[in-house]
């Protein structure tokens, strides 16, 4: 007897299927239904599976109840469970187990592991539903995968997708090559090829997004069109809509909004980088802003700092409150609270502090620090380094306040500088004016290169341009090139030179060019203790013009000479062992010398004078004179009435000479 092939098969797979099945686990059957010719194998316990015959080669139905396999169902195998469906055309297709599953339409290749209620619709070939509940692949989602979780669904025409698990998740319609790693409610919408949500609450790409990603977190999303853009974690973070390549790292509520491409707010809560903001970047913080149209610009951190429109290339390192304005293109603030570069200030920097202010249409201004500090509308270059209530007024350009309290530089000037100090100011149109220091000090308008070293309420005077005041108080230069120093020292005519001791009057000159001194200690000059108005202690020359007049104190304790007139006009020669004084005519172009001895102040009180003419070349000597006592000894020496001389003052002396020469030639 022949056995036919059909037969092989099914005994064979019977034989296959027995340990499956101990023994009193019920009643088991075989049931071949063949009526075409093709074989297939149903066996289950206490009835109802089905393999509907036409076609259906190859398939298995290993146990369960209520299992069904349709029409064309080649190859299949629904491994036990109750109520699973495989329908026509179903070549290759697996259901695991567990209740409800169906395999729906012409699939190949697709796998249900388990679970409740799960499906594979029509063309979605190699698709596989490793278990859960209520997991959806629809149609035409070849290779996609959905491994675990509830109520997931994965839309139609989503090949290469794939729901690791989690709760009600979505992969919509045409986004191909999608990833949800898990979490609850979170979806990638239409056409959003290559993206990934990686877990978290309620995310969502939105269509068309290629290379989207959201890592976790909840509520986050990221708008349409916003290719490569990535939202890693945190709450309620938004890529709104064509963001490309936009990052959000983290934080709360914040957002990278239209055509922001590569925008990154890196975390924090409620930052934003506004429409068209390319390349901007927002490190933390909260709600701090970067505009509308505004390109590479950066804000470290902080509260509440903005970066204004179009302001390109700008950063707010931090702080509270700080606003680079419109089009202030490269503006910089370091931190601080308060403090503005205004609108079109190109290159404005603000290095911290509190409510400082660079104004519109600056360029290049700097303000390093301190409070309330001020660089006005257009004063280009121009520097405050610090202090509190400062300010450099409009157009007023390389100008520079280092410090202080309550300093002003106004309008129009140039190059003009206040070190510090308070309460100074340097009037308008002053170029080259400088008030080192001091309090309350001021140089008037069109007072061009002048300069106040510090002191107290010292004034130059508007248009006395070159003046200097070293320091003191209330001292005033009131015309050009002109000095006043000391205390109310007041140089009111051009080229004045006022110099005044600590008196509290007033002391002026009273004409052009003058050099005046009020010193009611004395002037000294190579003394520091005068004895007069005026000490000289050395030689002094006076005029280029006629008699030149000079004074020098003299002393010798050996021989030799005392002095040499400096016109050749003579000289003094002292002999010590002798007490012996010479006067010699040494010049060569002198006829002779008129000598006059006059002891003065002596006992007894009678004077002695001669009147001597020296020929050239000779001398005349006075002997023992140190004989002669206490008193003034005084020794005058002239050409003639009105040429070159000396006269030698001297008191009583022994083996030391000494006094005072008075000189003219």
């Amino acid at each position: 007897m022949k056995t036919s092939p059909a037969l092989i098969r099914l005994t064979t797979l019977m034989l296959l299927l027995v340990p499956i099945f101990p023994s009193g686990a019920g009643d088991m059957e075989a049931t071949l239904d063949s009526s075409d010719g093709s074989s297939s194998l149903v066996v289950y316990d206490a009835a109802s599976n089905v393999v509907t015959d036409t076609r259906s080669n190859g398939t298995v139905i290993g146990g369960g109840k209520n299992n069904t396999v349709g029409v064309n169902a080649s190859y299949c195998n629904v491994c036990g469970g109750r109520s699973n469906l495989m329908e026509n055309g179903s070549d290759y297709v697996v259901i695991g187990g567990g209740f409800a599953n169906s395999v729906r339409g012409v699939i190949t290749g697709s796998t249900i592991g388990g679970g409740r209620y799960n499906r594979i619709r029509a063309l979605s070939s190699d698709t596989v539903i490793g278990g859960g509940y209520q997991n959806r692949i629809e149609m035409n989602s070849s290779c996609g995968v959905i491994a675990g979780g509830g109520w997931n669904d994965m839309a139609d025409d989503s090949d290469y997708s794939t729901i690791s698990g989690g709760y009600n998740n979505t992969i919509d319609t045409n986004a191909e090559r999608a990833v949800i790693s898990g979490g609850h409610n979170n979806k990638i919408s239409l056409d959003s090829d290559n993206s990934c949500i990686g877990g978290g609450y309620a995310n969502v790409i939105d269509i068309t997004n290629r290379y989207a990603t959201i890592g976790g977190g909840a509520l986050n999303n990221i708008g349409p069109r916003c290719h490569g853009a990535t939202v890693a974690g945190g709450t309620s973070n938004m890529v709104v809509r064509a963001g490309v390549c936009a990052t959000i790292g983290g934080g709360q509520e914040n957002r990278v909004w239209w055509d922001s491409t590569h925008g990154t707010v890196a975390g924090g809560y409620k930052n934003v980088i506004g429409i068209g903001s390319e390349y901007s970047t927002i490190a933390g913080g909260a709600e701090n802003m970067v505009n509308l149209n505004v390109e590479y610009a950066t804000i470290g951190g902080g509260w509440g700092n903005d970066i204004d429109m179009a302001a390109d290339k700008s950063v707010i390192g931090g702080g509270v409150s700080n606003l680079v304005g419109s089009s202030a293109q490269y503006g910089t603030i370091g931190g601080g609270i308060n403090n503005e570069i205004s609108s079109s200030a190109l290159y404005g920097s603000i290095g911290g502090g509190f409510a400082n202010t660079v104004g519109t249409n600056c360029e290049h201004v700097v303000i390093g620090g301190g409070v309330s500090n001020t660089v006005g509308t257009d004063a280009h270059n121009s520097v405050i380094a610090g202090g509190l209530n400062n300010e450099i007024k409009s157009s007023a350009v390389y100008c520079s306040i280092n410090g202080g309290l309550g300093n002003t530089i106004n309008t129009n000037c140039e190059r003009s500088i206040i070190g510090g100090g308070g309460g100074n100011s340097i009037a308008g149109l002053v170029h080259g004016g400088t008030i080192a220091n001091g309090y309350y000090c001021s140089i008037g308008a069109d007072a061009d290169d002048s300069t106040i070293s510090g002191g107290n309420q010292n004034q130059v005077a508007a248009g006395a341009r070159s003046a200097t005041i070293p320091g003191g108080s209330f001292n005033a230069c009131n015309a050009s090139h002109t000095l006043a120093a000391g205390r109310r020292a007041k140089a009111n005519h051009q080229g004045a030179l006022v110099l005044t001791d600590s008196t509290d009057s007033d002391f002026a000159s009273t004409s052009s060019n003058q050099f005046l001194v009020r010193a009611n200690g004395g002037v000294g000059i190579n003394t520091n203790s005068p004895g007069a108005t005026l000490h000289v202690n050395g030689d002094a020359v006076i005029g280029t013009r006629g008699p030149r007049f000079g004074m020098q104190a003299v002393t010798r304790n050996t021989s030799g000479t005392l002095f040499s007139h400096p016109g050749g006009s003579g000289s003094l020669v002292w002999n010590s062992a002798t007490y012996t004084l010479t006067v010699q005519n040494t010049a060569g172009g002198y006829s002779d010398i008129s000598i006059t001895f006059t002891r003065e102040n002596a006992t007894p009180t009678n004077t002695v004078g001669r009147a001597l003419d020296v020929p050239n070349g000779n001398s005349l000597s006075l002997a023992g004179v140190g004989g002669q006592g206490a008193g003034w000894h005084v020794i005058a020496v002239r050409e003639n009435a009105t040429g070159p001389g000396f006269i030698f003052q001297g008191s009583g002396w022994n083996t030391t000479i000494g006094g005072l020469v008075t000189y003219w030639y």
